[in-house]
């Protein structure tokens, strides 16, 4: 069996002497082939800053042969580590970065490499300021709170987002429940909808996407027919969606979260017994999210349908 590949580093560093630094490492590596897939900056602040660099080490090297990890600090001098990850038999370049956004923007810059640039503003600030214009300048991606990001008209970034991301398991139930003939005949006499998610401090980011979403897809105008309140649930996090309900005239719809990766999904249609089934509820963590949104770094129609909705919603 081959030996197991070990993290080269962390190397102190500074901006002049980083590829300097960076080709020793690779020189201790003793590998010839790098492979240039991209850069994946994650911008972030300090009560986040682990959970966003463990995201990023299980994330795979075929998203991004480069990471730049730049943690926001309010002053001091800049910091820059650099190493080597071993991910999947190769290894992944990674730049821990800690300094003000001004340190930070003169920093990242000459760092970018390979043919993909995907920036993710993985912090509570709302993704604007210098520091993210001149990213976002720069990216193919921008993964970020896309409910409080200003969109301008000219931008040129596919824009993908997390909470997002979360809604895919729920919108694919949500289809299935309208999968027989008699269920697909009540669409177009929908009236209108309940979406639930786990009380915290997140917020309903995840059910105002999904609102945006069902809105758009039943070609009504707006959300104003989907209500969306907070529950309690003993495993969902918090932010994340716990049930939804879908009502006409006749009838009703709704899928509901259990504990673990299931859910109930039932439906009562006149004219015949109610129906309902325990189904698998896929529950991603933040590094399978990542690697979802990084997977399609392309313009997404129905995302944006759905965000463009989701934005009028008060």
């Amino acid at each position: 069996m081959p030996n197991e590949r070990k993290t080269l580093g962390p190397e102190r560093s500074d901006p002049r002497r980083a590829a300097k630094t960076l080709e020793g490492l690779w020189q201790q590596a003793g590998v010839e082939l790098r492979i240039r897939t991209g850069t994946i900056v994650a911008v972030t602040t300090q009560p986040f800053a682990e959970r966003v660099s463990a995201a990023l080490a299980r994330l795979s090297g075929r998203h991004a042969g480069r990471q730049i990890l730049a943690v926001i600090a309010p002053d001091g001098d800049l910091e820059m580590d650099v190493s080597l990850l071993p991910q999947k038999n190769r290894y992944v370049e990674r730049f821990d970065l800690r300094g003000t956004p001004r340190q930070l923007q003169g920093t990242i810059l000459p760092l970018l490499s390979g043919p993909l640039t995907h920036v993710w503003w993985a912090c509570d600030d709302p993704p604007r300021g210098p520091l993210f214009d001149a990213l976002a300048e720069l990216a193919d991606q921008v993964i970020a709170d896309a409910l409080t990001l200003e969109m301008r008209p000219d931008r040129r970034f596919a824009l993908a987002d997390l909470s997002w991301a979360h809604t895919a398991p729920w919108r694919e139930l949500t289809a299935t429940l309208f999968d027989a003939p008699d269920a697909a005949r009540e669409l177009g006499n929908l009236e209108g909808a309940t979406v639930e998610y786990a009380d915290g401090k997140r917020g309903p980011l995840a059910a105002r996407l999904y609102a945006g979403w069902l809105a758009s897809r039943l070609g009504w105008k707006d959300a104003s027919r989907i209500k969306i309140r907070a529950a309690k649930h003993p495993t969902r996090p918090h932010g994340e969606i716990v049930a939804v309900n879908l009502r006409s005239e006749d009838a009703r719809f709704r899928i509901e979260a259990l504990e673990g990766h299931c859910a109930t999904a039932s439906a009562e249609l006149p004219g015949t017994p109610a129906r309902s089934q325990t189904v698998i509820l896929n529950a991603w963590d933040l590094p399978e999210l990542l690697g979802y949104v990084m997977d399609a770094p392309e313009q997404n129609r129905i995302f944006e349908e759905a965000l463009s909705v989701a934005r009028r919603q008060a």
